[in-house]
């Protein structure tokens, strides 16, 4: 427990430290590097400039801070004032700029533009506004296709500049190529007849000459044309942040709208609050800081240096904001039990490093977006989280979580014969029971029966609005013996089995009174009668006795003898014990007579059989083989002495080699020993009704003979 405890402690101290030495940064909103470096006289293009036949060669300034790792940072491009007839890229401030910039930790570049323009004409200020904006883009292609080598985060690239480098800025975000048509101005004056040619055809050819899309503005005494240019409902692309310093009293760039210098010759421009108020209706951030009182420019006078430092900060602040994006936030169970474990994590990005830090808990497991705590104490216990994305930013996220003491999961029981009844005294939502027997309840109280007896674990599981717990205990079923007797009789044989439940020892008592300890007991009976039987069937709990009455019949055994005249039998039942017949002559007849006459039609071989049956339907069965012959006392004509002519036949019979013509009975029999027709000759003819096709007997009875003839009718 001890080095366990030691573990959580060192786990816990390791990931704060983590966090406070990898996790959180300042970049920013704040200066992170003590010094700078600038790369200077970088040429990216060069453009026809106005009033010169040659190309001018076109070059920007990159300062950045010394000791950076970070391989890809945020760009703040920064275009200088000067109404566009005069200025340079390191004029007054912008040094001092770029170095606070750079130490916050941005790469900062200052670039040229082409400048001039004919002051009486308000046509060439505009052709002036277009080309300044033209360089700005080609520097923009210049330094994406060159983010390598300079190390710049290309998704993150914010404009700035002074006055007129911030009308550049405007018209670069919010004016496209589509807009061109509305500054006729750019295809040719009567002075500057020279179309100066798409927004993205100057300077290089870097980037395809495509627009590079910027992601923010700090606008320092800018304005434009006219707000309505911004518009996110025809143009998605124009929702990009803007923050704005401008002097109230600005009369070179007016604060609200006006004629720059406030010279009508110049076109109507619309200053720093219009354009707030237009974002504001277009629902794009931005944010707005009037410098109340005070003109253009003002950084630039000597007591007016704070100024500077504004910009500084609150421009840094905002694109810090811009490039920030979505806060994060803490997701898992805000409601634990002590001693829970539970998994906390925030959205992945996978250029993030993540450290965390629990108060009242400990981090059992950790990889990278989430944690695995152990909450081991009572009461609102915080985690928090810090995410270093790929720029070095720092996000934070608090979670509070309350930890919940476990309700007691006890119980209490009452039982009866193997019923029992449990209850819980603690008030809880749900209360879920296992009975150990395989079988599961819910509610409180709550009853179960168990069939069994024996010893089982029962589990009693417990839930209140935060917690579970579960408690298990062992508890005996005590049922008592149920005496159940199956019994099995052959005749006089009768066995006595025990088939109670929940017993282990058997006691029989018989009808003598004797004792027999076993699980049965095999009785040969002598005589019938009823005889009274008891099981005890006991356990080590108690004990159930069953006496039942059992009457004993004996089956029947069937036997019988006979007599016979010929073709004439008699049959003398000798069975015992039996109550009912049922003969089977063997020749299709039958008789229910205990000691039945029957007379066979035809000599033969025939199988007789006696069933009887006990009063009680115990049956049994005599079988005996019998030969039927006409006998010695009957007079037999030879059949060489008699014929039945013609044979075979269809109508009619003739009986011939008769010496007298005595009376003659006939019966014509079937094969199966039936009688079909019966009668007497006449003159010794027989007349046959219509019959079947087959074999037949034909049978002649006299008082001298008797005779059995087999015959064909066809």
């Amino acid at each position: 427990m001890i080095r366990q405890s030691l573990f959580v402690l060192f786990s816990t101290s390791l990931y704060w430290a983590f966090a406070q030495n990898n996790c959180q940064s300042t970049r920013y909103y704040s200066e992170v590097f003590s010094s700078t470096q600038s790369t200077t006289g970088i040429k990216f293009g060069e453009a026809d400039p106005y009033g010169i036949i040659s190309n001018q060669d076109l070059y920007l300034d990159i300062i950045e801070p010394v000791g950076d790792t970070l391989e890809k940072r945020p760009l703040i491009l920064h275009q200088f004032g000067g109404g566009f007839l005069i200025g340079w890229r390191t004029e007054p401030v912008i040094p001092q700029m770029a170095e606070m910039y750079a130490k916050r930790g941005f790469v900062f570049a200052t670039i040229d533009y082409r400048l001039g323009f004919n002051p009486l004409d308000s046509q060439s200020a505009e052709r002036a506004v277009y080309r300044a904006t033209q360089d700005l883009r080609a520097a923009l292609r210049f330094l994406v296709d060159n983010a390598d080598t300079y190390g710049i985060d290309t998704s993150a690239i914010f404009l700035t500049g002074t006055s007129a480098g911030c009308f550049a800025a405007f018209v670069n975000t919010y004016m496209n190529e589509s807009d061109r048509s509305d500054i006729p101005s750019t295809f040719g004056i009567p002075l500057e007849p020279a179309d100066l040619g798409c927004i993205d055809c100057s300077g290089n050819n870097n980037f395809n000459n495509e627009e590079v899309r910027v992601h923010g503005i700090i606008n320092n005494w800018g304005a434009v044309l006219d707000t309505s240019y911004i518009d996110i409902n025809t143009d998605p692309a124009d929702n990009v942040p803007v923050i704005s310093f401008h002097g109230t009293a600005d009369n070179i760039v007016p604060y609200t709208q006006g004629s720059p210098f406030s010279l009508p010759i110049f076109p109507t421009v619309q200053g720093s609050l219009l354009i707030h108020q237009r974002l504001d209706n277009q629902g794009i951030k931005n944010r707005l800081f009037p410098l109340q009182g005070l003109g253009h420019e003002p950084q630039l006078l000597q007591l007016q240096t704070w100024v500077t430092d504004t910009i500084i900060r609150q421009g840094s602040q905002f694109v810090y904001e811009i490039m920030y994006g979505d806060s994060i936030a803490i997701s898992g169970d805000n409601t634990v039990c002590l001693n829970d474990t539970a998994r906390y994590l925030v959205p992945y990005n996978e250029e993030s490093q993540y450290c965390w830090n629990v108060i009242g808990g400990a981090i059992i497991q950790q990889d990278s977006n989430w944690v695995d705590i152990v909450w081991p104490n009572i009461g609102n216990q915080l985690i928090e989280v810090h995410e270093l994305d790929k720029r070095e930013i720092t996000k934070s996220a608090n979670y509070t979580v309350q930890v919940n003491t476990p309700p007691s999961a006890v119980y209490d029981y009452t039982s009866f014969d193997g019923l029992f009844e449990f209850t819980s005294s603690v008030t809880a939502n749900t209360y879920e029971w296992d009975f150990g027997d395989g079988n599961w309840g819910t509610g409180n109280p709550v009853n179960h029966q168990y069939t069994d007896t024996g010893v089982f674990v029962v589990t009693l599981s417990i839930t209140d609005d935060y917690c579970s717990n579960s408690s298990d205990s062992a508890l005996t079923s005590t049922l008592c013996p149920y005496a159940v007797i199956n019994v099995t009789q052959n005749d006089s044989l009768v066995v006595f089995e025990d088939n109670s439940n929940f017993a282990t020892s058997y006691f029989w008592i018989l009808e003598d009174g004797s004792v027999v300890n076993s699980t049965s007991v095999d009785l040969a009976f002598e005589q019938e009668g009823v005889y009274n039987i008891s099981l005890i069937a006991t356990n080590d709990f108690c004990n159930d006795t069953l006496t039942e009455s059992y009457t004993i019949n004996f089956c029947s055994q069937a036997d019988f003898t006979y007599e016979s005249n010929g073709l004439q039998y008699e049959f003398q039942e000798q069975s015992f014990n039996a109550f009912f017949y049922n003969w089977n002559f063997g020749d299709g007849t039958s008789s229910a007579l205990p000691s039945p006459s029957h007379t066979y039609v035809l000599p033969g071989v025939y199988d007789v059989q006696l069933i009887t049956n006990s009063q009680e339907s115990c049956s049994d069965t005599s079988t005996k083989t019998i030969n039927v012959d006409i006998g010695s006392n009957n007079s037999y004509i030879a059949k060489e002495q008699l014929t039945l002519s013609p044979n075979p036949t269809s109508d009619m019979l003739q009986i011939i080699g008769l010496s007298s013509l005595s009376e003659i009975s006939f019966r014509i029999i079937s094969l199966e020993g039936k009688i079909i027709v019966a009668g007497k000759s006449e003159n010794a003819h027989i007349h046959l009704p219509s019959l079947p096709s087959g074999l037949y007997f034909v049978r002649l009875d006299a008082d001298n003979f008797n005779l059995i003839e087999k015959i064909i009718i066809r």
